[in-house]
């Protein structure tokens, strides 16, 4: 291959330092039809409308007016740029979202979380076939929020600009169907203390001859499994994608801590705020970033993550509690409620 025949691009930003790659045409045009063939699944066939609320930029169309014509009458895709998201973006938003009606709506679990619960606040609904999730964990409170806004089970989506096509749910909703056609996907045990280990997923492009990755660490984290699945499909899934190896928080005797398990929330005080995002700088050293809404209550707050934290990692923290008007986003448009600022000592 020549370079002037492959495609450079980079990873979206949420890692430690975005990584550069290559994309041969032939691997470009099998992502593609895997894109084509797995949303198939959900009846959305290329021509049907589209509507992306997404944060990543990189990924919105091209202002020329040739490619404003070729994404709005050929592909019949709308992009909403989820960053920033405030009350008039949200009413035209909404507004035109009726106009259009998209068989699918594609967005952050952030961004449907603040689309859906604005339309529930007022007292409305928005209904749309097919809801797909991705780039971020897909939680419960978050489907149920899904579910009442739009009236449908979301469809979680797992895939990356490095690996492309990873996984899809099923209308099982019972793990992401691997894209076995074009990866090879692996579990990489972290090593830990006590606990069973994390699983990292770890893929090999089977498609990708121009620029080969092998058993290349996406830092995310996940169980893989081969058992059959209840629809039917034999192909190898993903059944708990639990976040970022940068989400993970370790503690000084060894642990690790996934995302999934980190709920500074559960004891119910989090509907005084409507935003959090917690970070780790050290083993014992935490910062909570809040958005607070009416009657919240600092000091509480203080006190209930200080002590979620410190039974987290099994011992006293240090804490530092900010009041900001919004969550800072990644440069990728993504949002993490949790971030570990240090590397792991084993990575």
């Amino acid at each position: 291959y020549e370079f002037a025949d492959l495609r450079l691009t980079e990873t979206g930003g949420t890692t430690f330092a975005p990584v550069k790659f290559y994309l041969d045409q032939d691997a470009y045009n099998h992502r593609r039809s895997a894109h084509v063939a797995f949303e198939a699944w959900h009846d959305f066939h290329p021509g049907d409308r589209i509507a992306y609320l997404w944060g990543a930029i990189q990924d919105s169309p091209a202002t020329s007016w040739k490619s404003k014509l070729r994404t709005e009458f050929a592909n019949r895709v709308r992009f909403y740029p989820s960053l920033p998201l405030d009350q008039d973006i949200l009413e035209r938003y909404i507004a035109d979202l009726r106009k259009f009606e998209p068989k699918v709506l594609q967005a952050y679990p952030a961004a449907l979380d603040i689309l859906g619960r604005y339309l529930l606040d007022s007292g409305r609904t928005l209904p749309i076939p097919v809801v797909v999730s991705s780039a971020e964990p897909l939680t419960a409170e978050v489907i149920a929020i899904v579910q009442e806004a739009f009236g449908v089970t979301p469809y979680d989506f797992y895939g990356s600009r490095d690996a492309g096509y990873v996984g899809r749910e099923c209308d099982a909703h019972k793990g992401l169907h691997i894209n076995a056609y074009g990866l090879h996907v692996e579990n990489e045990p972290l090593p830990t203390e006590g606990a069973a280990p994390l699983q990292s997923i770890v893929v090999t492009d089977l498609w990708n001859e121009g620029f080969p990755l092998i058993r290349y660490a996406t830092e995310d984290l996940g169980e893989l499994t081969n058992e059959p699945c209840s629809c039917g499909r034999a192909l190898p899934r993903i059944v708990d994608l639990q976040g970022r190896i940068g989400d993970v928080f370790a503690t000084r005797f060894g642990q690790l801590i996934p995302p999934t398990g980190i709920r500074p929330g559960a004891s119910g005080y989090d509907q005084s705020f409507s935003g959090i995002q917690i970070i780790q700088s050290a083993p014992a050293t935490f910062e909570a970033l809040i958005v607070p809404r009416e009657g919240f209550d600092e000091t509480l707050a203080r006190q209930k993550i200080q002590e979620a934290m410190s039974d987290l990692v099994g011992e006293s923290v240090s804490l530092t509690l900010r009041i900001v008007s919004e969550i800072p986003r990644e440069p990728s448009g993504k949002f993490r409620s949790m971030k570990r600022t240090f590397k792991l000592p084993s990575t």
